[in-house]
């Protein structure tokens, strides 16, 4: 038998992992291995994962991408800028709704998709949270593949984020888009030679983050967006009709001798009732009411306080004043018409008021 001697550091074996693998699980206060990319970033972790974990919780993953909502914050407000820029005033509040959603939309792709193609492999949420991007092999995504993912991860959330329950069962907490695209989110440490192993076991807060992102998606996609856009449609109709109704409003030619319908007001009046708007002329009180219709019965809403309105009343009786003042109520018509402040042309400002409903004479 060979006798046991005591060996030199330098000629015990090499007992270091192989390349490309990485280190076992230590305990959870062992040094850290640092990926390579990872000091490209310009910032650091602040809620670090233990070296024992390698798959994070839903809940972290959501957490960062709120973070990431709120670093991203100024991509909506230049999305607005630009969207009002293009269009302008002329621009149907609908329509720039529209532009405004679709041109967010792309930035925030090309926000998520440039940094989880960039060395860092993640966006700047995940890197706070200590997360990041990997694939099958850990090759980077490329920016074509990481859009992919980005449009994949919307229609993702078009469905109430149902796609997001994928990873309640999976071992390696793949989402739907994660397993279409091939991708995993997983901890800045781990290295390849993990990626095989790495697994976590369902958790019940897992349960509750998850619930929390579809009613959050479904409030979003199915109720908010659709009843905004809706509202604006309605204040472009009421725009419309204070636009036809505009010129008999600076001439003061509204009612005849006998109380009768300038054939301007009658112009007005059927151009309103193309876009579901009814008219009342006040005439004792040198006023006109514009009342939204409810388009699926096409019935005016004469009894309901909560329909949108706008009444145009006169400030003064002398022949030729011009000066209208524009009483709103309604949720549509908060965005205020662009013609109902544009009224008296080059006359003073017209002065805005808000109220409840008045009743029709």
């Amino acid at each position: 038998m060979e006798p046991r001697v005591n060996r030199p550091e330098s000629s015990r074996p090499d007992a270091s992992p192989p390349d490309g693998a990485s280190p076992p699980p230590g305990p959870r206060n062992a040094p850290r291995p640092r990926r390579e990319g990872i000091e490209d970033a310009f910032f650091t972790f602040v809620w670090a994962l233990p070296v024992t974990v390698t798959i994070p919780t839903l809940a972290r993953r959501m957490l960062a991408f709120l973070l990431d909502l709120v670093i991203s914050l100024p991509i909506p407000v230049i999305a607005l800028v630009a969207t009002s820029g293009m269009g302008g005033d002329a621009l149907p509040k609908y329509a720039g709704a529209l532009h405004f959603i679709a041109l967010s939309f792309v930035m925030y792709g090309f926000y998520f998709a440039l940094w989880e193609s960039s060395p860092v492999r993640a966006t700047p949420g995940k890197v706070l949270f200590d997360l990041r991007v990997a694939t099958a092999t850990d090759a980077p995504l490329r920016f074509s593949d990481a859009m992919i993912r980005y449009f994949v991860r919307v229609g993702t959330l078009m469905t109430a984020n149902a796609g997001l329950w994928w990873s309640w069962r999976s071992p390696r907490g793949q989402a739907l888009h994660d397993r279409l695209c091939g991708t995993f989110v997983i901890a800045q440490h781990v290295l390849p030679g993990r990626l095989r192993t790495a697994a976590r076991t369902p958790q019940s807060r897992d349960l509750v983050a998850l619930a929390a992102a579809s009613v959050l998606a479904y409030a979003l996609v199915f109720q908010a967006i659709p009843s905004l856009l809706q509202q604006l449609r309605v204040s472009d109709r009421l725009d419309d009709a204070i636009a036809a109704l505009r010129p008999a409003l600076i001439q003061g030619d509204l009612l005849g001798p006998e109380g009768q319908w300038s054939r301007g007001l009658r112009s007005a009046s059927d151009a309103s009732a193309e876009l579901n708007v009814e008219m009342e002329v006040q005439g004792d009180e040198h006023a006109v009411l514009l009342r939204v219709r409810d388009v699926s019965t096409n019935a005016a809403s004469r009894d309901d306080v909560e329909a949108p309105s706008i009444r145009i009343e006169q400030s003064g009786v002398a022949a030729g004043d011009a000066t209208w003042h524009c009483i709103r109520h309604g949720i549509a018509t908060y965005a205020v018409p662009r013609n109902c402040v544009d009224i008296a042309g080059s006359l003073p400002a017209i002065k805005l008021a808000q109220q409840r409903a008045l009743p029709v004479h």
